[in-house]
């Protein structure tokens, strides 16, 4: 494949992938967020920016927040409150270390450095987008593979996902969980449809790709 149609099919998947997740944008002055607005939904994602902290009615896989003073801490502690799953950034001056850290300990995982960088950013919130996967997790003391992300998957898709993740028919995905083969069946296309495979082995191969860049070599099979 010659590689600008590769470049361009590759941002295809990129958006396909991304366009599940939300990503909430937090300015409490007069900070201008235009800048990563566009360059996340370049990248697909779901974009929501207000001023000050406003409850979404979906809830973001990644919240950032523009903190340029020390009053704005509490809201990073009010975010993590609301929204338990998602991941926070703040977004602190280059030159305000201390106010970085005390971002840190009121409890954002990572620190952007403004002004913003777009490789920083696109990383940054595309590692968290798909560490959908927790492949070394443990039920019953046995291995099972946990399903920790996909925001679009409703509670009941995700159990089934996971008991289907960890070979399970439908038949015995149906007993473990009480509910009939055919209810298995509906959730199992529910989960295609909103992760876009076109078929089984498509889903396999999603799946398998959630844990790395989705766009290194997803289409190579």
């Amino acid at each position: 494949m010659p590689e600008e149609t590769r470049s361009q099919t590759d941002a295809v998947v990129r958006a396909r992938l991304n366009a599940r997740f939300m990503v909430h944008l937090i300015r409490l002055g007069d900070e201008s967020t235009g800048f990563a607005e566009d360059i996340l939904r370049s990248e697909g994602y779901q974009v929501a920016s207000t001023a000050g902290f406003q409850e979404l009615h979906q809830a973001p896989a990644a919240v950032i927040v523009w903190v340029s003073a020390s009053q704005h801490l509490e809201i990073i502690k009010q975010v993590k409150q609301v929204y338990d799953a998602a991941v926070v950034f703040a977004a602190v001056a280059a030159n305000n270390a201390e106010l970085a850290v005390q971002t840190m300990h009121r409890g954002a995982q990572d620190v952007f450095t403004l002004p913003l960088r777009v490789d920083r950013l696109v990383a940054g919130v595309r590692e968290i987008s798909h560490r959908n996967l927790d492949l070394k997790g443990y039920r019953d003391g046995e291995s099972f593979i946990r399903v920790q992300g996909y925001f679009g998957l409703t509670p009941r898709e995700k159990i089934v996902l996971e008991y289907l993740l960890n070979g399970y028919t439908n038949k015995t995905c149906s007993n473990a969980l009480n509910i009939s083969p055919r209810t298995v069946e509906m959730h199992r296309a529910q989960i295609m449809k909103k992760l876009g495979a076109k078929n089984p082995f498509d889903l396999a191969r999603i799946l398998l790709k959630s844990g790395v860049d989705p766009c290194s070599d997803i289409l190579s099979t």
